[in-house]
């Protein structure tokens, strides 16, 4: 232990400069590493995969409520004028339709928020498509007239408009958690705000530390 103590106490100003600087500077590199682990796992990368994937979702819900109204125009032109040319625009929406909810359920991976609202959509989409498919399965007596229930055709004509509102209104709440997700980012910036000042603080006493050993 004395030939220990001889062998610091026998080390030149410049070792001891040296090791005072290693103190003061290592705090800040270990910050720095630290600081950037910290926010590229809490924050850039969460943030992005979340934003990333409720970006496509709402997109996607966009372009089936586009759909909607193609489905309704078809529709309602069969049932007035029997043309098979718009069975043929319906059954190419309704298959764009179901691909796009295949693809909003690959997006949305665990997100149990996001699953939900699928699923009430999912829900709307399937009445919806059922009840026009029952117009669209009407034969028409003649070349040139519409189907024989004009009545169930109007019928179905109002619940479009229904379920785009309701669509409107899943997306308005996609929007409001993408909203929540972005302030808890900004919490989780916040705190890192914290660790840097705290990596400051200790890295001021390393250097005062620093100085007192060189001054011995």
């Amino acid at each position: 232990m004395a030939a220990v103590t001889r062998r610091i106490r026998g080390q030149s100003l410049r070792s001891w400069m040296l090791i005072a600087m290693v103190c003061a500077v290592l705090p800040l590199l270990i910050s720095a590493l630290t600081g950037y682990s910290v926010y590229h796992r809490t924050i850039v990368q969460p943030f992005r995969d979340v934003m990333t994937r409720q970006h496509d979702v709402l997109l996607e819900f966009e372009r089936i409520q586009s759909g909607f109204w193609t489905l309704s125009s078809a529709m309602n032109k069969y049932a007035l004028t029997g043309d098979e040319t718009y069975r043929e625009v319906f059954e190419t929406a309704r298959q764009r339709v179901e691909e796009e909810f295949r693809n909003i359920e690959a997006n949305t991976g665990a997100d149990p928020h996001l699953r939900d609202q699928l699923t009430a959509m999912r829900a709307i989409w399937s009445r919806l498509s059922r009840d026009a498919q029952e117009v669209l399965n009407q034969r028409t007596g003649t070349e040139g007239s519409g189907v024989s229930n004009v009545a169930a055709a109007l019928a179905v004509e109002q619940e479009f408009p229904v379920a785009a509102n309701q669509l409107e209104s899943v997306l308005m709440r996609i929007r409001d958690v993408s909203e929540a997700n972005h302030a808890r980012a900004l919490e989780a910036f916040r705190r890192l705000e914290y660790w840097a000042l705290a990596a400051i603080l200790v890295s001021i006493g390393m250097m005062v530390l620093g100085g007192y050993i060189v001054n011995r």
